[in-house]
């Protein structure tokens, strides 16, 4: 994620200037005029009155004050329009910024978030593991060509066993996976957090129609996005952004535990009333 809004900021930072630098260009060689008569070299444009040094001379005075006041520096203060543009992408890209250096912050205090949490609740905690991220059975598309994953906690909530850590992505931003592991196997299931088209193409209409009936996750268009997770035999992962408070790690891992446990119920629920049909 840092790495992704950095590039955006330093995208937008170059149009700007590409832009200035483009319209300075295009203003430069547009045709000398003198009261809107268009000059050729030799010329002397004659002006009078208050101001009159200012507003003529020769064709190559005239070239050369053309030119001077479409330079960028000036478009961006002396000019309303290019005021604006180069304003706008500006604020944006400080938006941008301001939100790197959050993200940035996150990421740095996150090891010491997830210690605080290991060691008030009796976890495990490592600073790093070369091969989890690819041993922890993320889902493909979850998963970068990086392995490693960082500030790794280990322990059981609630009478589940879980691994949370610190992982790159496709687009090789740093993303937080929580895995649960899961007393009853489930099939392929993958919310992927949309509304209107909550689940994966690969995830069987089957296991769509029971989550839809025992979780209530259906397509619904400008409704509310359901919580994003993916689900195969005994592992529950889910992958949100870097959390540094442990208040907030703790609040993500209870949600996966929460989403556990309903998986869960269904799960029993469904087992129940196939032994109930049979009988």
């Amino acid at each position: 994620m840092v790495q992704t809004l950095t590039r955006r900021l330093v995208v937008g930072l170059i149009a700007v200037l590409i832009d200035l630098q483009a319209e300075s260009q295009r203003r430069s060689s547009d045709s000398v005029t003198c009261d809107g008569e268009k000059m050729s070299p030799g010329d002397v444009c004659m002006a009078f009155g208050k101001g009159a040094a200012g507003r003529g001379g020769t064709y190559e005075e005239m070239k050369a004050k053309q030119v001077a006041a479409v330079q960028p520096d000036k478009l961006r203060t002396d000019d309303l329009i290019w005021r604006f543009v180069a304003i706008v992408p500006l604020l944006i890209s400080a938006a941008l910024f301001i939100s790197v250096i959050a993200m940035f912050i996150a990421v740095a205090r996150a090891p010491a978030g997830r210690r605080s949490l290991a060691a008030a609740n009796g976890w495990d905690y490592v600073r790093k593991h070369p091969t989890l991220a690819g041993e922890a059975g993320l889902f493909k598309p979850y998963l970068a060509s990086q392995i490693a994953a960082t500030d790794v906690v280990t322990g059981e909530r609630r009478g589940y066993q879980f691994l949370i850590f610190t992982y790159r992505d496709m687009d090789k931003s740093e993303q937080a996976a929580f895995r649960v592991t899961l007393p009853i196997g489930l099939p392929f299931m993958w919310v992927n957090g949309s509304s209107e088209f909550p689940f994966s193409s690969d995830t069987d209409r089957g296991v769509q129609a029971w989550l839809a009936q025992k979780l209530g996750i259906v397509p619904v268009k400008n409704g509310a996005s359901p919580m994003r997770f993916w689900a195969q035999d005994n592992r529950l992962v889910r992958v949100v952004s870097v959390q540094s408070r442990p208040g907030k790690i703790a609040d993500q891992l209870d949600a996966t535990v929460n989403l556990a446990e309903r998986l869960m119920k269904a799960a029993r629920e469904t087992v129940a009333e196939a032994e109930a049909r049979k009988a």
